[in-house]
């Protein structure tokens, strides 16, 4: 099987998936990626060392804080529109969360907009 390393500017090694990553996003400005076997020491390095690319909802949000974990649910309740309890509960209904898909970037990218968590929140949310 392959799986696709991420790599840093320097070439160094940021993570690995057996999906390719969306270049697109902010979260992954500067870098690229490669394919390689499954086998590879870079692969089998990146994956002891970096979560799980699609991580349950559970394991995804217990990336933050406590206290970030709270102030997000504190802000879904309390939003009249009810955009970010809707994203919550349709990630939560997930059996793992992609943190290369456009939707969660999407999700992930207003909460920061909206002050309910930091930059360094988001790159730890959308890191595979």
């Amino acid at each position: 099987m392959m799986a696709w390393l991420l790599l840093k500017a320097d070439g160094t090694v940021a993570g690995a998936s057996p999906y390719q990553f969306d270049l697109t996003q902010a979260a992954y400005a500067g870098m690229s990626q490669v394919e390689a076997d499954d086998a590879d020491p870079r692969v089998l390095a990146a994956r002891a060392a970096t979560p799980k690319a699609r991580p349950s909802p559970r394991e995804w949000l217990e990336r933050l804080a406590p206290a970030t974990q709270a102030a997000i649910t504190k802000a879904a309740a309390a939003d009249a529109t009810g955009g970010m309890l809707l994203w919550l509960l349709k990630a939560a209904g997930n059996p793992a969360i992609d943190v290369t898909s456009a939707e969660t970037v999407a999700g992930v990218q207003a909460m920061v907009s909206a002050g309910v968590i930091t930059a360094a929140d988001q790159t730890t949310l959308l890191t595979p």
